[in-house]
């Protein structure tokens, strides 16, 4: 009976694999040149840094960016701030902290070199309430082996915005884990012969991996009796890769968003996360 369950599921699979058709969809290549601007600014006193590029076709996905461009950050008060370009179509300019307050209202202008003006609407830089509770709970899943279930951490976070004057918020998670060679170094070749370490060397066994989660977060309270959410779910790490195996830990960075802020990153969310 359990034979007969596997070979009609592995019938239906193969039916479902024959419903997929590639789909090209027929954009004009033209019209879908257009800028990307992509930048923010934080309270934190430092380098604002904006980047702009050129979009790419469908057909040949690439990175296009745009340099020689004349950047500048405006606020509300009519302060300037001119940006450089460091990099090709990345441009960066020192900010103090005394410029970057919660309540001022900001603002980018851009010239391209063929003189083309790309002006941002002003948005205002709401107030960042602190980072609240970060917690984890171990979970299991089912895995091939009954006997033996997937396991992993869950991440979670009790946030309360209190007074703040926001109601959007975004995260960025950065995680950190610890991983060792099979072996110290005892043993290297200079070329020539192989050399004896002694006392081995511990100097290299130990290394640390440290990588941007590319999941989007965001959360809006704005239809919530109050500015607060418990139990919000962040990032899972599972059993799957080495790290869990000896440390890790989680960096998390929140952002209070403008309404306008907030609705693009959601939709970003939305599409990037939820759709794949």
């Amino acid at each position: 009976m359990k034979r007969i369950n596997k070979i009609l599921l592995f019938g239906f699979i193969l039916l479902i694999s024959s419903c997929i058709e590639p789909f090209s969809p027929n954009l004009d290549n033209v019209s879908s040149a257009k800028f990307v601007v992509d930048g923010q600014i934080t309270d934190q006193e430092g380098y604002q840094i904006v980047s702009i590029s050129n979009t790419s076709t469908v057909n040949n996905p690439n990175n296009n960016p745009l340099s020689g461009c004349d950047v500048k950050i405006i606020d509300n008060l009519g302060n300037v701030f001119n940006l450089v370009e460091f990099n090709a179509g990345k441009y960066r300019g020192w900010t103090d902290k005394q410029y970057l307050k919660s309540g001022n209202s900001y603002q980018v202008k851009i010239i391209t070199s063929n003189g083309i003006e790309i002006v941002s609407e002003m948005d205002q830089m709401p107030e960042c309430p602190a980072v609240d509770s970060i917690y984890y709970h171990r979970i299991d899943f089912p895995s091939n082996n009954p006997f033996k279930p997937r396991q992993a951490i869950q991440f979670y976070m009790d946030f309360d915005g209190g007074d703040a004057n926001c109601r959007h918020y975004r995260w960025e998670l950065t995680e950190t884990w610890e991983h060792r060679a099979a072996y110290p170094k005892s043993l290297y070749w200079n070329g020539y012969e192989i050399i004896t370490v002694r006392p081995v060397d511990f100097s290299k066994y130990y290394c640390w991996s440290v990588e941007k989660i590319k999941n989007i977060f965001t959360l809006s309270t704005l239809n919530l009796r109050e500015n607060k959410f418990d139990k919000f779910k962040f990032h899972l790490v599972d059993d799957q890769t080495e790290r869990l195996t000896y440390g890790y830990s989680l960096l998390i960075e929140q952002y209070a968003l403008s309404e306008s802020a907030y609705k693009f990153w959601n939709e970003l969310r939305i599409t990037s996360n939820e759709q794949g």
